[in-house]
């Protein structure tokens, strides 16, 4: 997807990242802790500037966000990069609305074509 100013993207299980967070929320598959999130990030395109973005965590159910941590994108055209953010305690309960919200930079140039994902590690209870 084209990432630009826009203030917040909102990432979930499949598409385009959207500014809605409800447009792209999953029904979390089971009830339990959260402990890491890796987060990948490819720029097929051009290379953002060196701006940090920020990544949450949204439980939509629980009206709940954690902030996991701050990365950027300058990794190169083509080049793959994963932020892991490790020694997480986030609960949630099988069937919770969740998204990843991605609280973009203010780029001095803009990253483009921007393919994306993340593996979100639980323990279950």
């Amino acid at each position: 997807f084209p990432v630009t100013i826009t203030p917040t993207y909102y990432i979930g299980y499949t598409g385009v990242p959207r500014t809605t967070n409800t447009d792209r929320d999953f029904p979390f598959p089971l009830t339990g802790i959260i402990t890491d999130i890796d987060f990948y990030h490819i720029p097929t395109g051009l290379n953002g500037s060196a701006d940090a973005s920020t990544l949450y965590f949204e439980n939509i159910t629980q009206a709940t966000s954690t902030n996991l941590g701050t990365f950027n994108i300058t990794q190169g055209a083509q080049i793959l990069r994963t932020n892991s953010f490790s020694g997480l305690s986030i609960a949630v309960t099988k069937g919770d609305s969740c998204v990843l919200r991605w609280d973009s930079a203010a780029w001095t140039t803009n990253p483009t074509n921007v393919i994306g994902g993340a593996n979100i590690i639980t323990k279950r209870s």
